[in-house]
């Protein structure tokens, strides 16, 4: 009887029955993490929307958002570009999509050609659009970029060298909404705008809030130039190092800010699931494109994932898909005697996904009693913190009453619901069991 119906205390008079904690292997639709698809807009026209309706796709939580302001490149940026930015952004968010927004002066692969030919022109664009960023909406997750190279990926620019890369962040930097994070295209880049050689400790290094977007994942050996071919001991730290020691970068770097992309198709063929689920993991990658490239995308499909565990026989694309960004699963409940009257709950939950929760987020410990009644317990604990792999254990005192007892998550800033890999009810409240007199 114990084991089948959980913990049993004669002394006080109650006793848990556990839910059934085991993985569901659903979807789970959570804020800032997932596939994302790319939405591109001149923004020195009226924007038009009509066509985008039926492209949206509702599992989605995110969209990036390709801003072409090429039509400026030799002015100031107008009251137009800015009311236009305005109704795309509020387009998105009113679909309830957290946004990764590039700034570009080219969407066609000619950076040369359609960036400005001067770079204090891009100093002041990049002022301009800080200043008023800085009072959008929080519903802006993240700023890729800064502005220049093909595609807005910080290649084939004029102005890549190290002194103008420092400039061009000092402005992103002095604007940043604070909750807004900011990514460069290439781990070296990150490097050269962060003074911490010699003592590779990214909590001590200058938190800004910058993170990485790679679009060449398993393009090459390189991700498509993202890496090099140096070990760090010899090229230094301004310099590109080979795949493994970049990997080991990002692995440190991304456990405090973002990092996503594409996956590409390589000339070497499909990498195999294990490969694929290791470097996303290393990488912490909270974001994909669905879209982009088809081939490899096709493919993961076809692959299945192979050892144990309710993920057996699922497709890797089911899988990446599941575990972007961060993925709640509670392992352990156990609700234990206290002082008179009082007992207390103890939840262990782990992280099983690639990357951490970026965003700030409450947990509550929630109650509701036979009659309908309810009530909610904020525990103490900081989301961002749960790492990909790891158990973190959260608890409060309750007062024993029959009742069914739930973990909920909000994201602070919006109340959005944040739900946890396991069973839930129809509010995207986890279920723990009940607490029976």
């Amino acid at each position: 009887m114990k084991r089948l119906f959980g913990r049993i205390d004669r002394k006080k008079g109650f006793q848990f029955h556990k839910a059934d904690l085991r993985e569901w292997t659903e979807a789970v639709p959570n804020p800032a993490r997932g596939w994302y698809q790319i939405y591109t807009f001149e923004v020195h026209t009226e924007p038009g929307f009509k066509e985008l309706e039926g492209c949206l796709d509702p599992d989605d939580s995110l969209v990036l958002l390709i801003l072409d302001i090429g039509a400026y490149r030799d002015r100031d940026l107008e009251e137009d570009c800015f009311l236009h930015m305005h109704k795309i952004l509020d387009f998105f968010e009113k679909r309830s999509f957290d946004m990764i927004v590039r700034v570009v002066y080219d969407h066609e692969g000619k950076g040369l050609e359609r960036e400005p030919s001067s770079f204090s022109r891009v100093q002041r664009h990049l002022t301009q659009l800080g200043e008023w960023f800085a009072g959008c909406s929080e519903a802006v997750f993240l700023w890729q970029g800064m502005l220049i190279g093909s595609w807005g990926e910080m290649h084939t620019s004029r102005f890549l060298a190290h002194d103008k890369l420092q400039q061009m962040a000092e402005i992103l930097r002095s604007h940043r909404r604070p909750g807004m994070y900011l990514a460069v295209r290439r781990p070296v880049q990150w490097r050269c705008l962060h003074d911490c050689e010699g003592d590779f400790q990214i909590r001590k290094a200058p938190y800004d809030g910058m993170g990485l977007f790679d679009d060449g994942m398993f393009g090459s050996k390189t991700h498509l130039g993202t890496f090099g071919a140096g070990q760090s001991g010899k090229v230094g730290w301004h310099d590109a190092w080979n795949p493994g020691e970049e990997l080991d970068f990002e692995e440190a770097l991304c456990r405090f800010v973002p990092n996503g992309g594409e996956a590409v198709s390589g000339e070497d063929g499909f990498p195999s699931c294990e490969k694929v689920i290791e470097t996303l993991g290393r990488m912490h990658v909270t974001y994909l494109n669905r879209a982009h490239d088809r081939r490899l995308l096709e493919q993961w499909k076809k692959q299945t994932v192979a050892w144990a565990g309710p993920w057996a026989g699922r497709s890797l694309y089911e899988y990446v898909g599941a575990h972007l960004g961060y993925r709640f699963l509670i392992r352990k409940v156990t609700v234990t005697r206290a002082e008179e009257g009082m007992c207390f709950v103890e939840i262990g939950i782990e992280n099983t996904g690639f990357a951490n929760c970026y965003q700030e987020a409450e947990v509550f410990l929630v109650w509701m009693d036979k009659l309908g009644n309810m009530g909610e317990i904020l525990l103490d604990c900081d989301i961002r913190t749960w790492e990909r792999g790891r158990v973190e254990t959260v608890g409060s005192f309750l007062k024993v009453l029959d009742c069914e007892l739930f973990l909920a998550a909000r994201r602070k800033w919006d109340g959005a619901c944040i739900r946890f890999a396991n069973r839930s009810d129809e509010q995207g409240r986890a279920v723990l069991g009940s607490l029976c007199l």
